[in-house]
């Protein structure tokens, strides 16, 4: 078994096991580098579905005024990956329905990277934001308008623009994770 540091916002977790048939154990370390070998092992090990294919080339890649989390690669077409993590969970506009929304505060840094994901698409990029959400009993995702407008209305435009957004469960039980289904990304 391979073990990678990873932070988590729970101390007292200290080891994670990603289920597909592929162990995979992780220790708590405070850091955002730390954070995205978990996203790492999944891009290299080929467990997102949504990135069958893509042979990962380097983490932290910096294009334009902003650093990816991801730069991966099909053939001679690079895609440009980031990666936000959400938490936030609350009652969906439709009636019996749970939303994961991002962000919890207002994201700045989000927003100059969803609209550099638009200009790097321009530019024969592909360019992907993944929502890994960690919340509980979500349905859907939807960009948090009523925190941060101004980085919604950027996605929103990025969507627009062809850049892709895919929403994963992530399940825990215990200290165990586990890559769960994906959930429809709505816009509005």
């Amino acid at each position: 078994m391979r073990f990678v540091k990873h932070h988590k916002p729970d101390p007292s977790a200290t080891c994670l096991e990603i289920w597909k048939g592929y162990p995979f154990a992780l220790s708590p370390r405070a850091g955002p580098t730390h954070s995205n070998r978990f996203l790492k092992h999944l891009l290299a090990h080929g467990l997102l579905p949504e990135m069958e294919g893509w042979d990962l080339v380097r983490p932290e890649y910096r294009w334009g005024n902003s650093q990816f989390d991801f730069l991966l690669q099909r053939g001679t077409r690079q895609c440009l990956l980031e990666a936000k993590c959400c938490t936030y969970v609350v009652p969906g506009v439709l009636e019996r329905t749970w939303e994961a929304r991002f962000p919890d505060a207002p994201a700045t840094r989000g927003t100059r990277h969803v609209r550099e994901l638009t200009e790097a698409n321009k530019q024969g990029f592909r360019s992907v934001v993944l929502i890994l959400v960690q919340g509980v009993g979500a349905d859907l995702f939807r960009p948090n308008w009523e925190t941060d407008p101004v980085f919604s209305e950027a996605f929103c435009d990025a969507l627009d623009a062809g850049v892709e957004a895919s929403a994963r469960v992530l399940r825990f039980a215990g200290k165990r994770v586990y890559l769960g289904e994906s959930l429809p990304v709505c816009s509005d």
